[in-house]
């Protein structure tokens, strides 16, 4: 599994270290869902459960890369 820079810059601001994104991403407590990006079928969403709060992590199955992640909201903003 290969971190790129941006997805490390978000976890240290979120406090979240490289062992917990491979618990979720290796679906550790068997309550990942993956599902195919919107904007990038090739890339995917790891929606998991990390210490009671829902993240959400972007991956390259096929290259292994960590793209980005995020703690995901209960409720999603509307675009403007």
């Amino acid at each position: 599994m290969h971190i790129t820079e941006h997805a490390k810059e978000r976890m240290a601001e979120r406090g979240i270290t490289l062992e917990q994104v491979e618990k979720v991403i290796n679906n550790e407590n068997g309550a990942t869902l993956f599902i195919p990006s919107k904007n990038k079928p090739s890339v995917y969403v790891a929606k998991g459960l990390l210490e009671g709060r829902a993240i959400e992590i972007v991956f390259d199955p096929v290259t292994g890369d960590v793209i980005t992640l995020h703690w995901a909201s209960r409720k999603r903003r509307a675009k403007t």
